[in-house]
């Protein structure tokens, strides 16, 4: 009996081993080397002041209902008015719920169906209480040690500002794509978060926490409450979605088709031809609003980031090397160029 179960565990690793065997080497065939691009010339120091310039506009939610500050929003805008003219001449820009912006750069085929680029404007807060944990000022502008410091320099000012720059870049140089290319800057992502607290010294009547799930493809509300209700085992505690602040696992977008081929053409093309593989991305974006137009949704940002960033994006001393910065406008030129061909369809 033992001799026949150590056969079937022998032969399940045989299967197992080969069968990662076979996936390796079929995903080292895909991976096939591509001719590396050297990306278009960036002025880094300048992409660096402008991207300084708007993390100094605080597009902070005034309060946890997520109601946008007028005044911030409207100096962002002018911002990048001033900063980038021949997108503001040539492509067509809407104002959509009084802050959002949609730039459109119109192909010179308009049957393609369109890709868009996304970022977003607004930030979360920095807690008053740390501020003296900052090495500078969160909202200042301040360019030091080979980074730009400051709120949103990771989340997400610096995708906002290289696809700007990258745009201007393109223009200048006499760019125009073949397929529509649309630029979605949303005004209120990060108010889509949860919060929670806890009072000292009182026994309160009734206790409230909020639980922040991260849903895995496949998964669906019902069955994280209900193992949610299985972990608690207690009559006592009710488990309620917040209203608003939920929604299903995202459908997987497909790792195949000109649309990620693309993308992972020019990921090789500008990073030294590293190998490409999907992932799950656990934080929540406002992509999931376009899930009626668009099944090819791709959550990426090009910036390589060793473990001492972990973390930074919502927290103390968020900040992003300024050559990280220049190669980011230099990945979206370059993406604006491959995706905005007829080849390329989503």
């Amino acid at each position: 009996m033992l001799t026949t179960v150590l056969y079937v565990v022998l032969a399940i690793l045989l299967v197992t081993t080969l069968y990662v065997v076979v996936r390796t080497l079929r995903f080292a065939w895909r991976q096939r080397a591509v001719v590396p691009v050297e990306g278009i010339p960036v002025d880094g120091d300048c992409v660096a002041e402008h991207l300084a310039a708007a993390i100094r506009c605080q597009t902070v939610p005034l309060d946890d209902k997520g109601t946008p500050d007028p005044e911030a929003f409207a100096q962002l805008h002018q911002m990048l008015e001033q900063t980038y003219p021949l997108e503001h001449r040539s492509l067509k820009r809407e104002v959509i719920n009084g802050f959002s912006l949609l730039y459109t750069w119109e192909g010179t085929q308009p049957d393609l169906e369109p890709v868009m680029v996304m970022a977003h404007q607004d930030v979360v807060s920095a807690d008053p209480a740390s501020l003296d944990q900052w090495t500078y000022p969160p909202f200042e502008w301040r360019i030091a040690g080979g980074f730009i410091w400051g709120r949103g320099t990771l989340d997400i000012k610096n995708q906002l500002i290289g696809i700007m720059e990258a745009a201007e870049v393109l223009l200048a140089r006499g760019f125009r794509p073949e397929r529509t290319i649309l630029f979605g800057l949303g005004h209120d992502e990060e108010t889509g978060g949860v919060n929670g607290c806890m009072e000292d010294n009182t026994i309160p009547s009734e206790a409230k926490a909020t639980v922040n799930f991260r849903l895995l493809p496949g998964d669906t509300i019902a069955e994280g409450l209900e193992r949610a209700a299985k972990i608690i085992d207690d009559g006592r505690v009710t488990i309620t979605p917040v209203p608003g602040k939920f929604n299903e696992a995202l459908p997987v977008s497909p790792d195949s088709g000109p649309a990620y081929e693309g993308l992972k053409q020019v990921i090789r093309e500008l990073f030294a031809n590293p190998p490409v593989a999907p992932f799950v991305m656990l934080g929540g974006t406002d992509c999931q609003h376009f899930l009626a137009v668009c099944d090819h949704i791709y959550r990426f940002t090009s910036l390589v980031m060793d473990a001492s960033f972990m973390g930074l994006e919502h927290g103390i001393d968020e900040r992003i090397p300024v050559q990280g910065m220049s190669k980011m406008v230099q990945f979206y030129a370059r993406l604006m160029q491959v995706w905005g061909v007829s080849q390329s369809t989503a």
